[in-house]
């Protein structure tokens, strides 16, 4: 029975321990204020990415993967895909989404690729 608890316990601790995303690199950073909100980016070299959406009374936070292809980025979300869509364009200085509800541009801050 003792034995079984620890290893129960080591399970959780493991699990606990290897949702930390402390090891990812940020690669690409962008983001956008407006004076009802703010939109970011992060794509990290593993190939995930977070999206987070805050305005005057809630924040969103999408989360998934992502592929580049030529100078396309499609996002494969967890969850609900936003209203910008799933599709961008990456230039040098901007990402573009253009196939949501409505289009959305965030400025690059940060660009390691």
């Amino acid at each position: 029975m003792i034995n079984t608890k620890i290893q129960i316990l080591m399970l959780l601790n493991i699990i606990l321990l290897s949702c930390n995303n402390s090891n990812k690199r940020a690669i690409i950073e962008a983001s956008r204020e407006a004076s009802l909100g703010e939109m970011s980016l992060k794509l990290y070299d593993d190939q995930t990415f977070e999206l987070e959406s805050r305005g005057l009374r809630q924040t969103d936070r999408f989360f998934g993967t992502y592929t580049i292809i030529n100078d396309t980025i499609t996002f494969s979300y967890h969850s609900i895909i936003p209203k910008a869509g799933n599709k961008a364009v990456i230039t040098p200085h901007s990402i573009s989404y253009f196939n949501g509800v409505y289009s959305e541009s965030m400025k690059i801050t940060l660009n390691k690729l």
